[in-house]
């Protein structure tokens, strides 16, 4: 059975939720679908499923979340848990005052964020 694609309010409601467990109700974020080449073209990756813009002097950050249109039919992965990739964007948010200058350490930070997403969401998906 196929599963109902995420609204706009799913996004807006997760968004919600997971930015009081993380702490970021002093940040201005928002949440919006995107297509499959403005999020390749931000991410400068070949298959993004979210991406995250972060202004951390101004706690300010907008997520972008790839649109099930664009979801690719042959990997279920990517049917995506739309939760998952609003808990690593909003992470960002917490790594956003850390240097990216090199590749070593984009790789740290996304590889700690990685983590930290898994662990979170065993904790509330636990039963």
């Amino acid at each position: 059975m196929a599963s109902k694609a995420p609204s706009q309010r799913k996004l807006d409601d997760l968004r919600r939720e997971w930015q009081k467990r993380l702490k970021l109700l002093d940040w201005a974020i928002t949440v919006k679908f995107a297509d499959l080449r403005f999020l390749k073209d931000l991410t400068e990756t070949d298959n993004p499923v979210g991406a995250c813009e972060h202004f951390a002097e101004t706690k300010q950050a907008k997520i972008w979340i790839l649109r099930p249109e664009d979801w690719s039919k042959e990997e279920d992965q990517r049917q995506q848990d739309v939760e998952d990739t609003i808990v690593h964007e909003l992470l960002h948010c917490h790594f956003a005052a850390f240097r990216e200058e090199s590749d070593a350490n984009r790789l740290y930070i996304e590889q700690t964020i990685e983590m930290l997403t898994a662990a979170l969401l065993g904790l509330k998906r636990q039963k």
